[in-house]
């Protein structure tokens, strides 16, 4: 639990209270904003505590990893290989570290699953790539000839990314600004770009573990592939009633942050409660991690997949 985490390391009490009522990415955006009065201190100390939350998870994930079974590992492989292509927003580096980076760009994920750090062929073998925003694969993501190569997408970026100043490329925050975030980085604006047009095709069909729809740019792909048709699975905690009520909240929540309302593909005004009803009503499937762990269920997805 993050929050937990970043509450544990804080020592401001205002500060703890801000991170106890309110989710931790909107204190973020907050604190680093030219509005906030917290001093420079404070805001460095609280960015620091969020890149060392980030890398005790990947630790985490990395000896999880090393633990793996063959039969998670074939689960993995198999389930992956189902999907034309594969996005992530949150930071760790679970994908990175289960498979080469190198089959990670491309249409296969690899059968080795040797732990190495991530970007190794592009850095030299230091973790994370300064370049890596600003590299090749923003030509070859616009050229039609090499779109379909690519198969995995981090369109937030991720806490091991630099750009040329050395800086974070770890797009946090919420409501509408992260989409602006994202528009900063090229590359990361290309990889948004080429989700909402994945999305927004005839016949398309997305699988969703984990995501608590608290990005309203994604939230606003995925409505507008709703209307286009877009057939939604959801791999979720708890049960179906319980998950329906988190999603119309976290929907609301979203588009409350900055008090704006975008037009439907239609160019129609709409009211909030309609995204929540249409997303809701475009789920066509629902498993729940109560009565079973991560792996039979996408075990049991990838079976159902292959029967239908």
């Amino acid at each position: 639990d993050i929050r937990e985490v970043i509450k544990k390391h804080l020592t401001d009490e205002k500060l703890r209270e801000r991170v106890d009522k309110n989710p931790y990415e909107k204190v973020y955006q907050e604190l680093n904003s030219p509005e906030d009065s917290c001093s420079d201190i404070i805001r460095q100390q609280f960015n620091e505590i969020i890149n060392n939350a980030y890398t005790d998870m990947d630790i985490l994930i990395e000896k999880r990893i090393k633990q793996l079974n063959d039969n998670e590992r074939n689960t993995l492989k198999t389930f992956f290989n189902k999907f034309n292509y594969v996005f992530t927003l949150n930071q760790d580096l679970f994908l990175e570290r289960c498979f080469r980076y190198h089959s990670l760009l491309t249409n296969q994920f690899s059968d080795d699953f040797q732990p190495i750090d991530p970007f190794f062929d592009l850095s030299n073998g230091k973790f994370g790539h300064p370049d890596l925003v600003r590299s090749e694969m923003e030509d070859l993501l616009t050229k039609p000839e090499y779109q379909d190569v690519f198969k995995y997408f981090k369109l937030h970026g991720s806490y091991g990314w630099h750009d040329k100043d050395n800086s974070s490329v770890h797009i946090m925050g919420v409501g509408f600004k992260k989409g602006f975030k994202v528009r900063d980085y090229l590359l990361l604006h290309n990889y948004h770009s080429f989700f909402n047009e994945k999305l927004t095709k005839e016949k398309t069909m997305l699988v969703i573990i984990g995501y608590g729809f608290g990005d309203m740019h994604i939230n606003n792909n995925i409505y507008w592939g709703v209307n286009k048709g877009l057939k939604l699975i959801v791999i979720d905690k708890g049960s179906y009633d319980s998950f329906k009520e988190r999603l119309r909240k976290a929907i609301e929540r979203t588009y409350s942050y900055d008090n704006i309302q975008l037009p439907s593909p239609e160019n129609l005004k709409i009211q909030i409660n309609d995204k929540s009803d249409k997303t809701i009503g475009a789920i066509n499937e629902y498993y729940s991690l109560e009565d079973r762990n991560i792996f039979d269920t996408i075990e049991l997805f990838t079976q159902k997949f292959r029967e239908t």
